[in-house]
């Protein structure tokens, strides 16, 4: 009977659940905040520790695993529409598969000291960190081969974007996502979401002081500092979200707007009050 230290259990499956998701989102090509991946990494990890000690009932087992994937990748990628969820969650399962093969293969070849257990569907694995990431990128290059010609032709090219608003301009590359359905009710125009620290050279003194501090929930405060300060470009998106009901977004009435040199008038700017991490260092997702 080995000693199960609850703390290298967490911190082993917060790594590898912090990693499943990260190369979850590279092979979906699906935006995500390294703040909410780690969140749903933490949650993964208490749920390993719970599942390990009190591991579900053999009729249970295969639905609470479904459960934790489906929660983890809601967590993580902003609990979108439930049949992108599905998909997500299918590819998690993928990463994941792929990485406990690497994961056991590397142990058996290893053949040295090391503790590895499954149970309840948590892995705990007591061994040098430095071998933990040669698993990691065992499984990686796994997953590139298998996956790698199709997301390279289903990957875009950038949209370079620029926007134009008081006599001041900003250019990004942003990524186009098709999952990004999110209209402006009233003008049924799209919303592009960009991270707001790339939009400040829009902005004057007083309205990018505003925009420093918005955040998630103050979106409505902040609408009202603005408009206090002569701001009346801005307007309020509403959306839905889990556990967010009435949520709304800082939008942006661009006076002209260039996407790949063509201008379109079917934009607003959406500001993201989160961090939006994307390959190639895009901060901003067209749709």
């Amino acid at each position: 009977m080995h000693t199960v230290y609850i703390d290298i259990l967490f911190a082993t499956n917060l790594f590898i659940d912090y990693l499943l998701l990260l190369v979850t989102a590279k092979f979906a090509g699906k935006p995500c905040s390294r703040r909410r991946l780690l969140a749903a990494a933490a949650l993964g990890g208490s749920l390993a520790v719970c599942s390990f000690f009190f591991p579900p009932s053999q009729a249970m087992a295969l639905p609470f695993r479904g459960l934790c994937c489906l929660a983890l990748c809601g967590l993580a990628f902003r609990w979108p529409m439930f049949r992108e969820l599905c998909r997500l969650s299918l590819i998690f399962l993928a990463v994941t598969l792929a990485f406990g093969g690497a994961v056991f293969a590397t142990a058996y070849l290893r053949r040295g000291p090391g503790i590895v257990s499954l149970r309840g569907g948590a892995l705990y694995w007591d061994v040098p960190l430095g071998l933990l990431l040669g698993a990691s990128a065992a499984a990686y290059l796994l997953l590139g081969l298998v996956f790698g010609g199709n997301s390279a032709r289903g990957r875009q090219k950038p949209a370079k974007v620029q926007v134009r608003c008081g006599g001041r301009s900003v250019v990004f590359d942003a990524l186009w996502d098709t999952g990004n359905q999110l209209r402006d009710p009233v003008t049924t125009r799209k919303v592009m979401v960009v991270e707001k620290e790339r939009l400040y050279p829009l902005f004057t003194p007083e309205e990018q002081g505003c925009i420093q501090d918005l955040e998630q929930g103050n979106t409505a405060q902040v609408f009202e500092r603005l408009g206090r300060c002569g701001a009346h470009k801005f307007l309020l998106v509403p959306y839905r979200a889990v556990g967010q009901p009435g949520a709304l977004l800082l939008a942006l009435r661009p006076d002209g707007l260039l996407v790949d040199g063509r201008p379109s008038q079917e934009y607003l700017v959406g500001v993201s009050p989160e961090e939006i991490a994307l390959p190639d260092g895009m901060r901003a997702i067209l749709g």
